[in-house]
């Protein structure tokens, strides 16, 4: 299966929370193909730095992540992406990170995984995994 991270479906996994061990067998499954997007990817080492990790450590999860996880990056950088992603901002009332994933997620035709239920209200429209 291929997928699309949100951020705090990641950020549940490197920092332990309840949700960790149900993605860790999604990542450690050799089936699955993940993705980030690299405004997200931001918004993970935003987030991390935020709660104080050390720049030694965030360079140990950035390692992590591209290396070990294995985890491919898609472009968020053309006009049908950017555009997509603007009316779903309209339409749905999401940040602009999430509508980023939503845009991604259609242009790359990959399965979302996510903890932020704002999604919800797009789950007829995409195929979405909810921790």
């Amino acid at each position: 299966m291929k997928y699309i991270l949100d951020s705090c479906a990641l950020l549940s996994y490197i920092l332990g929370e309840k949700e960790a061990l149900v993605m860790k067998d999604l990542l450690l499954n050799s089936k699955n193909t993940f993705y980030l997007n690299y405004i997200n990817y931001g918004e993970i080492i935003f987030t991390l730095g935020k709660k104080g990790l050390q720049e030694k450590k965030l360079e140990v999860v950035k390692d992590n992540l591209k290396l070990y996880l294995g985890i491919k990056f898609v472009q968020t950088d053309n006009f049908e992406v950017v555009e997509m992603a603007a009316n779903y901002k309209i339409d749905g009332g999401l940040s602009y990170f999430d509508a980023l994933i939503l845009a991604s997620s259609k242009k790359y035709n990959l399965k979302i995984i996510t903890k932020d239920k704002e999604f919800k209200k797009f789950s007829s429209e995409f195929d979405i995994l909810f921790l």
